[in-house]
C-alpha cells in the first residue's frame, strides 16, 4: 500500500510482468542544466513531502439506471458520471462489443464530480447487461461506504524538492522527485497525475532558469488513483511553495520578500518556462500584492499578541498559484429555434453543480440579444451533441463557452441576410449589436428576436433561404491552453499543547480572464479552497498494512465542517 516500498526488490509484485512494481518513470526539463545550477547555488535546501491520498466523496454518490430495447436492440444508460461520450465507447465497443451509436448515454443533474465521475466504472456496463437479460431497467446506486472503497482516489504523492538559491534570495533551479500509488490498475489515466500533470506547473509563477522533474507511477493494492480536482496542478504548487516557505524559514529570509523578489514581472511574458509551460499573460506581482493587502499584515503583530496570551501561537502563510487548463480540446454547441419561440442550447460540456445550466444560456442570450427565459439547455446527452468533452481540467467555459459563442456568431452572420431582406436594404449595409440589426443607410433597425421569427416563415424569407435556416451546429477547437492564476492567503491559531489549528483568516485573489457570472465563479473558488482545507486538516485515505480501508465511512474520513471553514 505504500508506493515507496512498493518499489523495493523485495516487495510484493501485483503484476508478474512489471518488475518492482512500476508502472511508468517519467521527467521532464533540463536535468544537466539543473544539476549544474545546484552544484553552483550559495545555497541548497532540501525537503521531503507527503501529499496526502484523499477521494472526492461528492454529495450524490455514483449510481445508473440502464434498460434495453429488444425491438431496436439499443441501450439507454442515465449515469452520474462527468463524461458521457468517451464513456459511451468505452462501455458500448470495449465492454458490450456493440457499435457506439446503440448506446443512448445521458448524465441528468449530476451532484458533484471533482474527478472522481470523470472514469469509466465497471458498475454501469453491468447494469446494462443485466438490463438485457432480465428484460426490465435495472437500477443500481452506490452506497457511501462502497464509494470510499471503490470511487478512485486522488493526490497521493511522496516527493523530495529541492531548492537552489543565491544568498540574496533569487531562485536558481528546482529539482523534484516524486513517487505516487496508482492502485493496482491504470485506470482512465492514472499515471498522469504524478507525471506529466505535475509536472507542466512546477515553479509557479516564478522565475526559474532551470528546473528539473521525475515523476514514477507505482502499483499499490489501494484503491485506483485518477483525476481530482486540479489532477496534478495543486500537487505542483504545493511542491513549490511548500519549498519556498521552508527555505525562507531555513536561510532566516522573509517568506513575503522572498516570493515577491522572485515573481515573473508582466513585462517578461509571454514566456515559455523550463517545464515547456507558455505562459502568455498575467500580472503575479500585482495579484501578490493585493491579496497580501487584503490580509492587513500590518495587524498581524497585535493579533499573534492577542493569540499568545491566550494561549495559541500566531501563523501566515501566502501562496501564489499557476494554473492551466485540459481536458479534451474540442467542443460542440448547436442551437435550434422553434416555432413557439424557445430556443434550445446542446453542448456537449457537462455541469457537475457548477451551473452550467446558467451561465451557457446566459452567454447565449446576451451575445444575441433574445430573452435568457426562451432558452432550454440540453447537456451530456449523447443524443444531442455529436460530439462532447464532459467536464475536467477546467475545460466548461474556456472551450464549452466558446463553442456557444461562436455559434451565436454564426447564428448573426446568417441571419444578417435575412435582417437585410426585412429592412428593403443590403446585407452589406446591415450591422448588428445590442440584439437589433441596423441599416447604416436609413437607421432602421428590427430586433434578432423578430428575425428569428421571420426565419420559421417561408412567406418572410428571402430567396436562398429555408424555414430553420439560423439553426446552427458550431465545433470550437482550443488554439493553446490559458493560463488562470492567483495568490492566496491564510492566518492561524494553534493550540500548542493540543495541536488545535483555528483558520481564523482567508483570503484569494484570482485572475479567470472574463467571468461571464461572478456569483457562480465565487462558489467555485470558496468549494475548491473548503477542498483544499480539508485535505490540509482533517482529510486522509488511510490503509493499514494488510490493504484494509481504515477511513471507510464518514465516521473516519474527516470532511470539513462549517465551523472549520473561516467567513
Amino acid at each position: 500500500v505504500d508506493p515507496i516500498k512498493a518499489l523495493a526488490p523485495e516487495a510484493p509484485q501485483l503484476w508478474n510482468d512489471i518488475p518492482n512494481n512500476l508502472c511508468i518513470d517519467f521527467e521532464l526539463g533540463d536535468k544537466e542544466g539543473t544539476d549544474k545550477a545546484f552544484e553552483e547555488a550559495d545555497h541548497v535546501i532540501t525537503l521531503d513531502l507527503i501529499n496526502n491520498r484523499v477521494t472526492a466523496v461528492p454529495i450524490e454518490t455514483r449510481g445508473c439506471v440502464g434498460s434495453y430495447d429488444a425491438a431496436t436492440e439499443t441501450y439507454t444508460l442515465y449515469n452520474s458520471t462527468q463524461n458521457v461520450h468517451a464513456n459511451r465507447e468505452m462501455f458500448a465497443v470495449n465492454v458490450l462489443g456493440i457499435e457506439k451509436e446503440k448506446l443512448h448515454h445521458i448524465a441528468p443533474d449530476v451532484g458533484g464530480g471533482f474527478g472522481a465521475k470523470n472514469s469509466a466504472y465497471p458498475e454501469p456496463p453491468m447494469v446494462l447487461h443485466a438490463a438485457k437479460k432480465l428484460g426490465r431497467p435495472v437500477k443500481w446506486i452506490n452506497t457511501r461506504s462502497d464509494s470510499f472503497l471503490g470511487d478512485t482516489h486522488g493526490r497521493g504523492q511522496t516527493s523530495r524538492v529541492q531548492l537552489a538559491i543565491n544568498t540574496d534570495g533569487t531562485f536558481l533551479a528546482l529539482r523534484t522527485e516524486t513517487v505516487g500509488g496508482i492502485g493496482a490498475y491504470c485506470w482512465t489515466i492514472g499515471p498522469f497525475t504524478p507525471t506529466g500533470g505535475s509536472a507542466r506547473t512546477q515553479g509557479g509563477p516564478y522565475t526559474f532558469p532551470t528546473m528539473y522533474y521525475r515523476g514514477r507511477a507505482v502499483f499499490t493494492n489501494t484503491a485506483p488513483m485518477d483525476p481530482y480536482r486540479g489532477a496534478g496542478r495543486p500537487e505542483a504548487t504545493f511542491q513549490t511553495e511548500r519549498i519556498i516557505e521552508y527555505t525562507a524559514r531555513k536561510l532566516g529570509l522573509d517568506p513575503v520578500e522572498i516570493r515577491r523578489k522572485n515573481l515573473m514581472p508582466p513585462e517578461a511574458l509571454p514566456f515559455k518556462s523550463p517545464m515547456g509551460m507558455e505562459i502568455d499573460c498575467g500580472d503575479f506581482p500585482l495579484l501578490f500584492e493585493r491579496t497580501l493587502e487584503m490580509a492587513e499584515p500590518g495587524a498581524f503583530a497585535a493579533r499573534a499578541e492577542k493569540a499568545i496570551k491566550a494561549g495559541r501561537l500566531f501563523g501566515f502563510a501566502i501562496a501564489p498559484y499557476l494554473e492551466c487548463t485540459g481536458g479534451a480540446p474540442k467542443e460542440y454547441a448547436g442551437v435550434q429555434f422553434k416555432e413557439d419561440g424557445t430556443v434550445t442550447l446542446a453542448v456537449g460540456t457537462s455541469s457537475t453543480g457548477m451551473g452550467h445550466e446558467t451561465v451557457m444560456p446566459q452567454l447565449l442570450a446576451a451575445r444575441l440579444g433574445i430573452d435568457y427565459e426562451r432558452i432550454q439547455f440540453t447537456q451530456a446527452d449523447t443524443d444531442a451533441t455529436p460530439i462532447g468533452g464532459g467536464h475536467g481540467g477546467s475545460r466548461g467555459m474556456e472551450v464549452g463557452g466558446n463553442a456557444v459563442a461562436q455559434a451565436a456568431d454564426e447564428i448573426v452572420e446568417k441571419a444578417i441576410p435575412l435582417a437585410a431582406h426585412l429592412l428593403q436594404s443590403e446585407a452589406t449595409k446591415v450591422t448588428f449589436g445590442d440584439g437589433s440589426f441596423s441599416d447604416t443607410a436609413s437607421g432602421a433597425s428590427v430586433a434578432m428576436a423578430e428575425v428569428i421569427e421571420a426565419s420559421m416563415d417561408p412567406d418572410r424569407l428571402p430567396d436562398g433561404q429555408e424555414p430553420g435556416a439560423l439553426d446552427t451546429g458550431s465545433t470550437f477547437e482550443r488554439g493553446i491552453i490559458s493560463i488562470p492564476n492567483g495568490c492566496h492567503a491564510a492566518t492561524v491559531e494553534v493550540d500548542p499543547e493540543t495541536g488545535a489549528i483555528q483558520l481564523t483568516g482567508y483570503w484569494v485573489m484570482d485572475d479567470f480572464g472574463t467571468v461571464i457570472n461572478p456569483l457562480l465563479a465565487d462558489g467555485q473558488v470558496m468549494g475548491g479552497v473548503a477542498q483544499g482545507i480539508g485535505q490540509a486538516l482533517t482529510e486522509n485515505i488511510i490503509y493499514d498494512e494488510s490493504g484494509q480501508l481504515i477511513t471507510g465511512s464518514l465516521m473516519d474520513y474527516g470532511l470539513p465542517r462549517a465551523d472549520v471553514i473561516p467567513n
